[in-house]
């Protein structure tokens, strides 16, 4: 079509507004999700746009009204102790975010939260206190070492190691569809090819006393992190490792994957 055709409601319309929100709808554009459009765009204004990463989009709500589970399970009702937690875990997961093969320093975890989540004021201090103290606790800084995850992986010198965080999951399990996000995937590479994943799913949880604790109430949930990885990325699902991690106690555990269908 040529400039100037489209209508507000026309499908073209609403496509740009949904996968890029305040881009120019002209002929020719080339829409982006990630990254910056270097020189395929027609737009020189889009041309330095940054896009929102992929890890910060939610998948949407199921519109053909399937059945479909979320990683979270049931929402429970929301009294305010539980709606601090959620805040609280939401804080601490932004500040993982941050850590790629290092901890975090309490100056630029306070400057980020201040940054990105201004409105939470009052729980900032709480939500960088449990972070830092994660990383001197127990083998949780482990997670983050590059050498240390290296070796879980059984890498070789020439491997290469990629780290994604925050990748939103939706996919089809058995007869229902399933989307979570997984924190943390560590993917071991040989050429070009993926051969081996460590997935992580960090937990606040006030009431366990580590990540024991924990793998009998969320094994369900990373079951299907383990699936949906398997059928993405066609990684052998025995070399899909899983790991438990509780930020309260700073420490981490493998699930057993003879325990897991």
């Amino acid at each position: 079509p040529k400039k100037g055709e489209y209508s507000s409601d026309s499908y073209a319309s609403l496509l740009v507004q949904k996968l890029a929100p305040g881009a120019k709808l002209s002929a020719g554009n080339v829409l982006y999700e990630i990254g910056k459009p270097e020189s395929h765009s027609s737009d020189e204004e889009s041309r330095e746009r940054a896009r929102m990463p992929v890890g910060s989009r939610r998948p949407e709500p199921n519109s053909q009204k399937e059945k479909a589970s979320r990683a979270s399970g049931r929402a429970g009702y929301l009294t305010a102790p539980r709606r601090k937690a959620l805040k609280l875990g939401n804080l601490a997961h932004h500040l993982l975010e941050q850590c790629q093969w290092n901890d975090i320093s309490r100056d630029t975890a306070v400057a980020s939260l201040k940054a990105r989540f201004p409105r939470e004021e009052s729980i900032h201090e709480e939500a960088v206190t449990l972070v830092c103290d994660a990383f001197t606790r127990g083998p949780f800084a482990d997670l983050f070492d590059e050498s240390l995850t290296r070796q879980r992986l059984g890498c070789e010198d020439d491997d290469q190691v990629v780290v994604e965080m925050e990748i939103p999951i939706l996919t089809r399990i058995d007869d229902r569809d399933f989307h979570g996000i997984i924190d943390r995937m560590t993917l071991r590479k040989i050429g070009n090819q993926v051969v081996s994943a460590e997935l992580i799913d960090f937990k606040t949880d006030t009431l366990a006393k580590d990540s024991v604790e924990l793998i009998e109430k969320y094994q369900e949930q990373m079951q299907k992190y383990r699936q949906a990885v398997h059928s993405g990325w066609g990684i052998p699902i025995e070399n899909i490792d899983l790991k438990i991690a509780h930020i309260n106690s700073g420490t981490f555990t493998s699930l057993d994957l003879s325990r897991l269908p």
